[in-house]
């Protein structure tokens, strides 16, 4: 019980500390989209014409429009994810992705979002966490990104790139 309770994921609230529900016109939208094209821009994977599957983090993550669920893969199983942050981000990500952009190119900061406003007053990025938790510790920091396949970069004392979706790179 204390180990399913420990390995099990914090409750997604909104900023409002409110359950996150994702609406379900985000999958609306998302079963009018052409996967083949959304596969090319985004470097997802097709698996049908209903699903298709990319790589989040260190995990394998399938998207199945018939259904209208998120699946993890697990020990060589599909499971239904119970993420309703994770289910938002994907159908907004791939609901809005139009072009392709190379990887690679100039870095941007919240401050050059369009939207980057939204990330300000109570909807700061809650990095002082991760300031405290390794602040003192480039390598436990460095330990944690690497697990989730990180890549080094020379940019500070520790610095490593993330890719949250295949063309989404975070630093």
């Amino acid at each position: 019980m204390q180990l399913r309770r420990m390995r099990a994921l914090p409750p997604a609230l909104d900023h409002n500390n409110l359950p996150i529900e994702v609406p379900a016109e985000y999958w609306d939208d998302f079963q009018h989209i052409n996967l083949l094209q959304l596969c090319n821009v985004t470097l997802a994977i097709p698996l049908d014409n209903q699903s298709l599957v990319f790589r989040f983090l260190r995990e394998d993550i399938r998207v199945d429009r018939s259904e209208r669920l998120i699946h993890r893969h697990i020990n060589g199983e599909w499971i239904p994810a119970d993420d309703p942050l994770l289910e938002l981000v994907t159908l907004l990500y791939f609901n809005t992705v139009n072009a392709l952009y190379p990887l690679g190119g100039e870095i941007v900061g919240i401050h050059d979002l369009k939207e980057g406003y939204y990330f300000t007053g109570r909807h700061d990025l809650p990095i002082d966490a991760v300031v405290e938790c390794y602040g003192g510790s480039p390598d436990s920091f460095s330990r944690a990104a690497e697990y989730l396949n990180g890549e080094p970069m020379d940019m500070a004392d520790a610095a490593y790139r993330l890719l949250l979706f295949p063309r989404v790179p975070l630093y």
